[in-house]
């Protein structure tokens, strides 16, 4: 049986990709408060329907004896990745607690020392460059959602905003991060195998899909949570579809 790595090896130009991004975060908060609220606005447009999602049954808890329906679990991933994005925006957005994060980031022991960064949403890797970064400033998140008064300089507005509901991430909702990024790895790691510049990867590309799919997407652990096993199942069907269905057997035979 074939082992990954304990963690993926995130090619170079992910991470410069991901993080060129930063550097147009906002440098200032004083300019312009409508510039912020319209920042705020742009972020409630992902989280406006948490309740009904909620109601609607797409965040059923992991004591459910039945799997999650694959169009739920779809739905669950896509509000959580939105619901990431807004955050880490929101941090950005504001100065003054972009620069508080970054400090209780270094102070961290061990020192955090990549930053937050939103990703390029027609980019799946970036995707998993970010989720990765924000579970791991996962106690800071927290601290900065239950006591936003501990942030000096933050305006009434600021405070209510980075104190709401729709930035205070349960312990579920965490157990479903880190379930994300334990998806998204094994698709890094074959990404990386199939992109390398000093071998051939035509032949690779077919290895790649048979490590992800068999050793990862077939297999279920008794330690998955049934959330992570439907979010496998979708992910085993379209990679199925993708890999298999839509390539025609010339492209096929050409690999090996």
């Amino acid at each position: 049986m074939c082992h990954y790595p304990h963690t993926a090896d995130i090619p170079d130009e992910i991470e410069d990709e991901a993080d060129s991004d930063t550097e147009h975060s906002t440098d200032t908060e004083t300019d312009a408060d409508d510039e912020h609220e319209t920042t705020e606005d742009e972020a409630n447009t992902d989280t406006d329907n948490e309740t009904e999602d909620d109601a609607g049954g797409y965040y059923t808890t992991d004591d459910d004896d039945q799997s999650v329906e694959p169009q739920n679990v779809r739905y669950s991933v896509l509000r959580l990745v939105k619901r990431i994005r807004s955050c880490i925006g929101n941090i950005r957005a504001a100065r003054v607690v972009n620069d508080y994060v970054k400090r209780r980031a270094q102070s961290s022991d061990p020192p955090i020392k990549a930053t937050l960064i939103t990703d390029f949403e027609i980019r799946w890797n970036t995707t998993f460059v970010m989720v990765s970064r924000f579970k791991d400033y996962r106690s800071i998140i927290n601290d900065i959602n239950s006591r936003p008064y501990k942030i000096t300089h933050l305006t009434s507005t600021q405070k209510l905003k980075i104190g709401s509901k729709e930035f205070e991430f349960t312990n579920n909702d965490w157990s479903r991060i880190n379930d994300l990024h334990e998806a998204l790895e094994p698709f890094v790691k074959s990404t990386n195998i199939i992109s390398a510049k000093s071998y051939p990867t035509l032949a690779a590309a077919y290895s790649g899909k048979s490590i992800c799919v068999t050793f990862f997407l077939c297999e279920m652990s008794q330690n998955d949570s049934i959330w992570l096993r439907s979010l496998k199942r979708c992910l085993r069907d379209m990679f199925h579809i993708h890999f298999d269905e839509k390539i025609d057997q010339h492209q096929k035979n050409l690999t090996m």
